[in-house]
């Protein structure tokens, strides 16, 4: 988790040596810093997830005050990371996304699209 975050910065951290002022540029330039993910890649992405909204369904469950399991403090610690893993792991996939849809566009420009 602590890697995505440091790559994170130090994208940023480069775009803003460059000292573009047109957003689109900079934004284009750091959405193609992002690789785009081999199929095994997004596939361990999908299922890490799964993991987090599963473990965002438990942790709202056991916030419901009609429905207070006993669950001890490891396993909600644990359903957190969990959540939390799944949450970068949808910003990673977005980004990734996101890349495969400007590396798409990018063939098609100057097209009259």
């Amino acid at each position: 988790m602590g890697d995505l975050l440091d790559k994170r910065r130090a994208r940023r951290a480069a775009l803003s040596r460059t000292g573009s002022s047109d957003p689109t540029k900079q934004y284009l330039g750091e959405i193609g810093q992002v690789p785009l993910l081999s199929r095994e890649e997004e596939g361990e992405i999908a299922a890490r997830i799964a993991v987090g909204v599963a473990a965002r369904t438990r942790l709202e469950q056991i916030d419901a005050p009609e429905s207070c399991p006993l669950v001890d403090n490891a396993t909600i610690a644990g359903w957190r990371a969990d959540k939390a893993d799944g949450e970068v792991a949808f910003e990673h996939l977005c980004a990734a996304n996101l890349r495969l849809v400007v590396s798409i566009a990018k063939r098609y420009s100057g097209r009259g699209l």
